[in-house]
């Protein structure tokens, strides 16, 4: 249905201290970088982050010419990884002319 969020029953299993998330039974082999965003993104399921606000979070101060790219680049690497249907993502959303959120997942941390 159009405007209701689709839920998983599986949550996201998040091992800071192993560097390891699991999905579906899966665990998921990520980059540093798809790790540090997808835990960020975990941190507050739902919550809208910008473009800006991820890069300053992953990468820090580091100047880059194009943050636009940078972020979309990574966002599809962990969408590849993730995502059911790649053309339809349900798990990472885009929120036009805003960011990314994480979404229709429960989180589960180990190890904090």
């Amino acid at each position: 249905m159009k405007g209701q969020v689709e839920r998983y029953s599986t949550p996201l299993i998040i091992d800071r201290k192993q560097y390891t998330i699991s999905f579906n039974g899966k665990e998921l082999s990520l980059f540093l970088k798809e790790f540090e965003l997808l835990s960020l993104f975990a941190k507050h399921p739902g919550w809208v982050y910008t473009k800006e606000q991820i890069y300053e979070s992953i990468y820090g101060f580091k100047e880059v010419k194009d943050i636009d790219n940078t972020i979309f680049c990574l966002i599809y690497s962990i969408r590849k990884k993730l995502e059911p249907d790649l053309k339809n993502p349900i798990l990472i959303k885009t929120v036009r002319g805003v960011g990314y959120k994480l979404n229709g997942v429960t989180v589960q941390w180990k190890n904090e």
